[in-house]
């Protein structure tokens, strides 16, 4: 499942539609939003090195 541990620790938010067929979204908190910054040159230093 995408967003359960995720959604959990407050890293990404979910969003359900009521609607037919069921529709649920998901979008980064600030807190997720800060993580991807310092992931971002982990995979670059990743990219340069493997």
């Amino acid at each position: 499942m995408i967003g359960g541990k995720w959604k959990a620790d407050g890293i990404v938010c979910r969003e359900e539609f009521g609607e037919v067929p069921p529709r649920v979204e998901y979008a980064p908190t600030a807190r997720g939003v800060a993580l991807n910054e310092g992931l971002v040159p982990l995979g670059a230093w990743a990219g340069r090195t493997c």
